[in-house]
C-alpha cells in the first residue's frame, strides 16, 4: 500500500517532506529570539525561582514551539505547492 504522489485531478504533488529541517530550523530562532528576552526581564522583574522559572519556560517552549511549527509548516508547504503549482503552468 502506498499514497499517490500528486492529486490526478489538479497534479498538486504530496510531497511534503520537501520541507526538511527548515520549519524546525525556523521554530527554534523565533523561539531563541523571543523567549531570551522575556527570560532575562522576568528574571529580573520577578525575581522566581530557578524551579518556577524553568518550569514556566518548559510550559511556554512547548506551547509555543506546537504552535509555531504549525505555522512554518503551513507557510513551507503552501510555498512548495505554489512553485511546483507555478512551474506545471
Amino acid at each position: 500500500m502506498s499514497l499517490h504522489k500528486e492529486c490526478k485531478s489538479c497534479k498538486i504533488s504530496f510531497h511534503a517532506d520537501k520541507v526538511g529541517d527548515g520549519a524546525s530550523w525556523l521554530t527554534t530562532f523565533f523561539l531563541c529570539i523571543f523567549l531570551v528576552p522575556v527570560a532575562y526581564y522576568l528574571d529580573r522583574r520577578l525575581e522566581l525561582s530557578l524551579i518556577e522559572l524553568a518550569f514556566s519556560f518548559t510550559l511556554l517552549i512547548l506551547i509555543l514551539s506546537i504552535i509555531i511549527l504549525r505555522i512554518c509548516k503551513y507557510f513551507l508547504i503552501s510555498r512548495i505547492i505554489k512553485l511546483e503549482y507555478d512551474e506545471k503552468k
